[in-house]
């Protein structure tokens, strides 16, 4: 219908919202939960408007920017500025991206318990003068090993699981550098790393990149690592430690490992079967 140069946003009608979803939102891979960041464009009263790119607009309350109170100029200074995000909605018949502020979505999951889908924990390394200082690495690598063999699910360390205490990757006695950016780095190398030790037990048929992401918000003064594991593949994957595979689930807030060929077998038939299920009860489109 027309074309904003100065934003380069080209606004169509409705008639064509399917058509430009399907040109500029999937390849993007824009759903609903998605994680994403956008670019602070402009303000339509007491909502922002963020663009997910090629010029698709999200909105969100100015509220929930960080550091910002509407309808204060410093909000307004703001525009340029690009944010970590999460979609919570897409109403096709309004043509609206509604967004949330990532940051304010991980403090919401810190007050959660822990659950079949979300774990926390307090370091990634801990003391390397400790005893028990290759295990924490380990202990959240099964973690994500049983995230993968369940339901997917989200990892976050920097957390004490029971006060819920945020102590961040600046209390990791593990993590030695003397800037929080460089603890950051050594982390998230020390993941990667880690990470190749995961195997999919198809070797031929399973591709494992793209299933385990994360992200390092601040939150309550401190930088998490919040590890992001989707559903793994059907044949299920293992964790390698010292050469010998392991097999880890979720049970509840609890992962287990199981040890026996028929355990593996059970545990994934069950949840194929699970899946087929939530497929049969989703309702038509």
């Amino acid at each position: 219908e027309s074309v904003d140069y100065e934003r380069r946003v080209a606004i169509v009608s409705h008639d064509r919202f399917e058509e430009r979803w399907d040109e500029v939102a999937l390849p993007l891979e824009l759903e609903q939960g998605a994680e994403v960041e956008g670019e602070l464009r402009d303000f339509d009263g007491e909502t922002a408007l963020l663009d997910l790119g090629s010029g698709l607009l999200a909105q969100m309350p100015v509220r929930e920017l960080p550091d910002s109170d509407p309808p204060s100029k410093a909000a307004h200074e703001r525009i340029g500025e690009r944010f970590p995000l999460r979609i919570t909605a897409i109403d096709r018949d309004s043509q609206a991206i509604y967004v949330e502020h990532r940051d304010q979505w991980v403090e919401s999951l810190i007050g959660e318990p822990e659950s079949e889908t979300l774990e926390f924990k307090e370091v990634l390394k801990g003391d390397p003068s400790a005893d028990n200082a290759k295990e924490m690495t380990r202990q959240a690598m099964r973690t994500i090993n049983a995230f993968l063999n369940t339901e997917g699910g989200r990892l976050i360390i920097g957390v004490h699981d029971r006060t819920r205490e945020v102590t961040g990757l600046e209390g990791d006695p593990g993590l030695d550098a003397d800037t929080i950016e460089k603890k950051i780095d050594q982390a998230t190398q020390m993941l990667e790393a880690n990470l190749a030790n995961l195997e999919p037990r198809d070797l031929l048929n399973d591709d494992l990149d793209g299933l385990v992401t994360w992200d390092t918000p601040s939150v309550r003064g401190g930088t998490l690592l919040v590890i992001t594991c989707k559903r793994g593949p059907d044949a299920g994957v293992n964790y390698v430690v010292k050469g010998k595979p392991e097999f880890w689930v979720r049970e509840g807030s609890s992962k287990k490992q199981l040890r026996t060929p028929n355990e593996i077998r059970d545990h994934l038939r069950t949840r194929q079967q699970r899946t087929a299920a939530a497929g049969d009860a989703a309702p038509d489109d």
